[in-house]
C-alpha cells in the first residue's frame, strides 16, 4: 500500500534513489506529482539493471512518465503473480522517502550466469621433480618347510614442468624378472587436449579391459579447465524475488551456502560433490523462507560438459607388464568419441581395429531421479558379440540397489585376448540391497556365474544391529549364504567394545551354523597416539580360538612426516601351522624451487609442505579449500592433493595465541610432480609497557608512540602501553615530528613485556 502524501500544486523536481531488490542503482534526476513520475535522465539506472531479453522496452517505460499505480500490488515476494505476460518493468514510488523501487518480470529477465576463467594460469615454477618409494617385505613359513623371503621395491617418479612431464613407474622384484618397468611416457597437456606417448595403460570400460600398451595417445581433456566446475555439473536457475540466502542441502545434510542478490540467478556448484543425486534448495530473505524446491543434479569431471563432446585416439602394441617386450598380434588401434546429450544423458561410440578382429561399440549412461546406468553393446566381425548393463539408485529411506549384467557370445576363441573383457562366451548377474536403520543395516547379494570354467549361483545375505540403542558397544550379527558347492552356511556373531580415550579393547564370539559347526572367540587390543608434529602411531592386537586353530597377531602403524610404515606378524597352530611377518616402508622425494625435501604422504604426485617457524608451539588452522588442518609452530607438514586445482590456502590462529603471520592468505596452482613449500614465520604479538624518557625534551611534553597495532599518548617522562608485534620498531612522535624510535628485537617472553625506563636520544 502506497503512503498518503499531501496534495502538490506543481510537480517537484528532485534526486530520486533508484533501487532494484535491495541494490542502490543510481540517484537520479526526476520530476513527480501525486499522480506519476518522469526520469530526466533515466539512462544513468536503466544500464544497472539486469539484462532483460527486450532491453528497449525497458528504455520506452522509463522515457514516459510512469502512474504510480502501475505496481501497487507488487512486492519482492509477490513479484511472479504481479506481471501480466506482455510486461516487463514496473515502478513503484516512496514519494516521502525519494525512494523508486524497480521491479523486473522473471520471464524476461536473462540468467546471470557465473563469471569463471576457461583454464588454469600458466605453471609459474621451474622444473621439478617428484618420486614416490615404496618397500615391501614378506617372510612366510608353512609347518616345517624352509622359511620363504620375498621383497619388492616399487617407485613411481614425474620430472614436470608445468603441463609437461616425463612417468615412469617400476620397480625391483627380489624373484622373477628382477628390475621391471611398467609405464614410461611423456605426456603434454595442452589446454583441452592431452598428447600421451611411450607405455602407458588405455582405460578400459564396461566390456573392453584396460591394457597396457606402446604407443600414442590423443583425447580431449578438462584437467585444465576451471570452468568445467560449473559447466560440468546440471545448470541451477533459480529466481530470487530479493537478495537472499541460498543453502543448497543433500539428505539434510548442507552442502553450500552462499548470497545472492535478486534476480535470476545460476547457482555455484562448484563446491557441490560429484555424483547424480537429489539437492533441496532454500532461500531465506527477511526471516522467512522465500524458495524451498527440488532439483535432480548431475556432476562429473570425468565426462564432457552438457552440449560438449569427447574424442579420444589410441594406436599402439600391447606390451608385457615385466619388460619392454612386445605381445603378438597385439596391435590395436581405438576412436572413441562421446557427447553430453543433456544434463542427464551421454551417448558414446568407439570403433576398434587389431589384427585379429574389428569391432563396433557403443554405449549409453544416464542419471535421474530413479537410478544412474548405463548399457554397453560390443559387435565384431569375428562374431563376437557382448552386452553389459548397470544400474544402481539410492535412497536414505529405502536403502539402495545395484544391478550389474554382463553377456558374451563368441563363435571363436583366440589363443590370447588383450582386450576384451572376456573372449570367450559367458555370463554373469550381480543384484545388491544395502538398507540401514537408525539401530541396524545389513546387506544382500545374489550372483549368479556362466562361464567356461562352470555355472554357478550364490545367494547371501548379512544383518547387523544394536539391541540397545543407547548402549552401542554391543554388536549382534547373523550373516547366511547358499551355494552349489558349499551349500548353505551361516554364522552368529557377538562383539562387545570396551571404548577409551586412546585405547579400545574388543570381544567377539562366533558361532557356525549349517553343516561346518563351530564356534571361535576373539579378543583384541587397540590403540593409538598422535604427537604434536602431526605424526601417528597405531597399534593392535589381537588373539583367535576357534574352529581347531589358534592364531595370535600384532602390528604397528607408523605415519610421520618424513616415512609411513607398518610391521605386521601372526601365528597360526592347529591342522596347519604357519607363521607371516609383513614390513612396509614408504616415503616421497621431491627436488624443484624449495630445494631437496624427504616427506611422507601415501605417494601422491603433488601436494604442499606447510612449514610454520617462529615464537612458540601454538596450533594454527590452515584451511586449504574446504579442508582443514592444525599443524603447530615450530613443525612441517606435507599435505597430498591433486594436481591441476587451484587452492586458497588461509591462516587462522587458534584460542587467541599471541602470535600473528604477515601473510596469512595465499593462492596457488599445483601442477604434476610440484610440491611447493609453504613457509610461513609466527611474530609474537607483545604488550608493551614502560617509561620513556627524551633527552633535550622538555619533561611533560606530550609524545604519541606508534606501533603496527596501535598508538599511546603520553608525555616525556610519563609511562605508556600499547600492543606491538616481536622484532619491530616503536616510532616517538611529536606531532608528525619523528623523535626517536625503540627498537623491540627478539624478545624471550610469553605476551607481556616491561621496558622499563626507556632512554630514547633524538634522531636514534
Amino acid at each position: 500500500m502506497l503512503l498518503a502524501t499531501p496534495t502538490l500544486a506543481a510537480r517537484e523536481l528532485s534526486y530520486v534513489d533508484v533501487y532494484f531488490g535491495q541494490t542502490l542503482v543510481a540517484s537520479s534526476l526526476a520530476e513527480f506529482d501525486e499522480d506519476s513520475i518522469l526520469f530526466s535522465f533515466p539512462g544513468e539506472f536503466v544500464q544497472g539493471l539486469p539484462s532483460v531479453y527486450q532491453p528497449e522496452l525497458v528504455s520506452r517505460y522509463f522515457a514516459a512518465p510512469i502512474a504510480y499505480q502501475d505496481a501497487e500490488h507488487c512486492s519482492s515476494l509477490t513479484v511472479k503473480s504481479c506481471f501480466s505476460d506482455d510486461e516487463v518493468v514496473k515502478l513503484r514510488f516512496d514519494r516521502l522517502n525519494f525512494r523508486a523501487q524497480i521491479y523486473l518480470n522473471p520471464a524476461a529477465l536473462v540468467i546471470q550466469k557465473i563469471a569463471t576463467e576457461p583454464y588454469l594460469p600458466p605453471a609459474d615454477h621451474s622444473l621439478s621433480y617428484l618420486a614416490a618409494v615404496d618397500l615391501l617385505y614378506n617372510q612366510s613359513q608353512l609347518q616345517a618347510a624352509d622359511a620363504r623371503e620375498n621383497w619388492h621395491f616399487s617407485s613411481e617418479q614425474v620430472l614436470s614442468a608445468g603441463n609437461r612431464r616425463l612417468l615412469w613407474n617400476g620397480g625391483l622384484f627380489s624373484s622373477g624378472s628382477g628390475i621391471y618397468t611398467r609405464e614410461l611416457n611423456f605426456i603434454n597437456d595442452l589446454g583441452g587436449e592431452r598428447l600421451r606417448a611411450g607405455r602407458f595403460d588405455i582405460s578400459g570400460d564396461f566390456l573392453m579391459q584396460g591394457a597396457l600398451i606402446t604407443g600414442l595417445s590423443v583425447n580431449s581433456t578438462s584437467d585444465l579447465r576451471l570452468d568445467l566446475k560449473q559447466l560440468g555439473g546440471s545448470s541451477l536457475e533459480v529466481y530470487l524475488p530479493a537478495d537472499c540466502r541460498v543453502d543448497v542441502l543433500r539428505n539434510g545434510r548442507l552442502l553450500s551456502s552462499q548470497q545472492y542478490e535478486a534476480g535470476s540467478r545460476e547457482l555455484d556448484v562448484e563446491r557441490l560433490p560429484e555424483g547424480a543425486y537429489m539437492l533441496r534448495i532454500r532461500a531465506y530473505a527477511h526471516g522467512e523462507v522465500i524458495l524451498d524446491e527440488e532439483r535432480f543434479f548431475v556432476k562429473s569431471n570425468q565426462l564432457p560438459a552438457p552440449g560438449e563432446s569427447y574424442y579420444g585416439f589410441d594406436f599402439g602394441v600391447a606390451s608385457a607388464p615385466e619388460d619392454f617386450s612386445l605381445r603378438e598380434n597385439g596391435e590395436v588401434m581405438r576412436f572413441s568419441f562421446g557427447h553430453r546429450w543433456r544434463d542427464d544423458r551421454y551417448v558414446a561410440v568407439q570403433s576398434y581395429a587389431t589384427l585379429n578382429w574389428q569391432a563396433l561399440q557403443g554405449s549409453y549412461q544416464w542419471f535421474s531421479a530413479v537410478g544412474d546406468g548405463a548399457l554397453a553393446v560390443h559387435a565384431g566381425d569375428d562374431g563376437y558379440v557382448a552386452y553389459a548393463l548397470t544400474w544402481q539408485w539410492s535412497s536414505v529411506r529405502f536403502g539402495n540397489i545395484g544391478v550389474e549384467w554382463y553377456r558374451s557370445q563368441a563363435d571363436r576363441e583366440y589363443s590370447e585376448e588383450y582386450f576384451r573383457r572376456d573372449a570367450n562366451s559367458g555370463q554373469h548377474l550381480n543384484l545388491r540391497y544395502g538398507f540401514s536403520g537408525q539401530n541396524w543395516h545389513g546387506r544382500s547379494q545374489i550372483l549368479y556365474r556362466d562361464s567356461s570354467a562352470g555355472r554357478g549361483l550364490s545367494l547371501g545375505a548379512s544383518v547387523s544391529a544394536y539391541p540397545f540403542p543407547r548402549y552401542r558397544d554391543l554388536v549382534l550379527g547373523v550373516a547366511l549364504g547358499h551355494d552349489r558347492d558349499l551349500g548353505f552356511r551361516g554364522e552368529l556373531s557377538l562383539r562387545y567394545y570396551l571404548r577409551g580415550d586412546k585405547h579400545s579393547a574388543w570381544f567377539a564370539a562366533e558361532q557356525d551354523l549349517g553343516r561346518a559347526s563351530g564356534s571361535s572367540q576373539h579378543i583384541g587390543i587397540v590403540g593409538s597416539r598422535v604427537d604434536r608434529d602431526n605424526s601417528r602411531l597405531r597399534y593392535e592386537l589381537d588373539a583367535e580360538q576357534g574352529r581347531g586353530r589358534e592364531n595370535v597377531g600384532a602390528s604397528l602403524d607408523y605415519y610421520g612426516s618424513v616415512v609411513d610404515g607398518a610391521v605386521a606378524i601372526s601365528q597360526e597352530r592347529g591342522e596347519v601351522s604357519a607363521s607371516q611377518a609383513n614390513l612396509a616402508l614408504r616415503s616421497n622425494i621431491s627436488l624443484g624451487e624449495g630445494g631437496a625435501q624427504v616427506f611422507a604422504g601415501g605417494g601422491r604426485r603433488a601436494g604442499i609442505v606447510v612449514e610454520l617457524s617462529g615464537r612458540g608451539d601454538y596450533p594454527i588452522e590452515v584451511a586449504i579449500n574446504d579442508r582443514r588442518i592444525i599443524v603447530p609452530i615450530g613443525t612441517r607438514y606435507f599435505v597430498p592433493l591433486q594436481y591441476y586445482r587451484r587452492y586458497n590456502i588461509q591462516l587462522r590462529v587458534l584460542g587467541g595465541a599471541p602470535v600473528e603471520f604477515s601473510d596469512p592468505a595465499r593462492e596457488i596452482v599445483l601442477y604434476p610432480g610440484n610440491v611447493p613449500i609453504l613457509r610461513w614465520e609466527a611474530k609474537g604479538l607483545l604488550a608493551v609497557f614502560g617509561r620513556v624518557m627524551i633527552a633535550d625534551v622538555p619533561n611533560g611534553a606530550e609524545i604519541e608512540l606508534r606501533s603496527s597495532r596501535g598508538r599511546d599518548r603520553t608525555t616525556n617522562g610519563g609511562y605508556f602501553t600499547l600492543d606491538a608485534n616481536e622484532g619491530e620498531e616503536i616510532s616517538v612522535l611529536n606531532g608528525n615530528i619523528s623523535l626517536c624510535t625503540i627498537r623491540l628485537g627478539t624478545i624471550m617472553a610469553e605476551d607481556v613485556v616491561d621496558l622499563g625506563d626507556v632512554d630514547c636520544a633524538l634522531g636514534q
